[in-house]
């Protein structure tokens, strides 16, 4: 082959490559917590050390200071956490790392701002609506939690936050109810004074079961009394007696990509109600699975849900 037709053949074998670079298929979307995605930190980050260091992570959050990273090994920790400092606490991954509850309000309470918690299975040993597997305390902001198996104690939550909540993530999570009256409660509503706004709720499984309490306001798998929520890629397969699957008091929020798998009846309406809204600004909820193809029959309020897939999204295996 001569020079100008190896030129030739090396620009259409080049343009050939592009053009399938450009038409090549995007990888799907999936939708729910993958725990194995998880890793622990390294060593050289790790500034105490549990129980290698310190026998309990209560102890070695008494000895931490702010910025600090408590790096939590694999076994069981019979003991109720409170975490009152600015630390990033991590466990060896569910099920390795593993907190017991021994009977306050809430296995782990977060009780100060800029806190990570990532990396455990975490069960709750409270038996009613005021109890949580996780309890973030009023007035805290930018808190994360991430990559967690949470389980609720019967009849209590997997994780609540009170008033006052400002721009927390909460990713990665499998959320556990049993027989919850809510799995998952940001709480703040403003005509208490108590306003919370920005939580983002991403790629995170809520399953286990639901069971509603005389309150009107229980029977939901998710409730938020924030403005400005994102709730992504998320997936909902819980069981029991299941009024809605998520409901939002205040409204401008962003819900997109999750698939709403699980069964809901209203008793207030006699109807489905998969996503409620309320009061302030339409709710962009487009491109969710509804696990049908007519969207119209599962929600309620000012919600834009068109367009919306026609099949589920691809779910990870939690």
């Amino acid at each position: 082959m001569n020079h100008s037709r190896r030129i030739l053949a090396s620009a259409v074998a080049a343009a050939f490559t592009l053009t399938v670079t450009a038409v090549s298929a995007a990888p799907p979307i999936r939708v729910g917590a993958d725990l194995k995605d998880y890793k622990a930190p390294m060593k050289k980050d790790c500034s105490l050390t549990v129980p290698n260091q310190v026998p309990t992570i209560q102890a070695a959050l008494a000895a931490a200071v702010d910025g600090d990273t408590i790096c939590v090994k694999t076994g069981i920790f019979y003991e109720d956490v409170v975490i009152n400092k600015s630390i990033r606490l991590a466990g060896d991954g569910s099920p390795s790392a593993v907190i017991m509850g021994q009977g306050l309000s809430a296995s782990v309470i977060i009780d100060a701002d800029d806190v990570l918690v990532e990396g455990f299975l975490i069960n709750g040993v409270g038996s009613d609506y005021t109890s949580a597997a996780v309890l973030i305390t009023e007035g805290r902001s930018r808190v994360r939690v991430r990559s967690n198996r949470i389980v609720a104690g019967n009849g209590a939550l997997a994780l609540r936050a009170d008033g006052a909540q400002n721009s927390h993530v909460i990713k990665n999570n499998v959320l556990v109810g049993s027989n919850s009256p809510q799995i998952l409660l940001i709480s703040g509503q403003p005509g208490v004074g108590k306003p919370s706004n920005d939580i983002r709720l991403v790629a995170n499984t809520f399953i286990g079961t639901v069971m509603p309490t005389p309150r009107d306001d229980t029977g939901i798998a998710l409730a938020s009394e924030a403005t400005e929520n994102v709730l992504k890629r998320n997936l909902f397969e819980v069981t029991g007696t299941v009024h809605e699957l998520a409901h939002f008091g205040f409204s401008s929020n962003i819900v997109k990509r999750n698939n709403f798998n699980s069964d809901t009846f209203s008793p207030l309406t006699g109807t489905p109600v998969k996503l409620r809204a309320g009061f302030e600004g339409t709710t962009n909820a487009e491109n969710n699975w509804w696990g049908d193809l007519d969207p119209s029959d599962n929600i309620q309020g000012d919600i834009d849900a068109v367009p919306f897939a026609r099949t589920p999204f691809k779910q990870n295996k939690y």
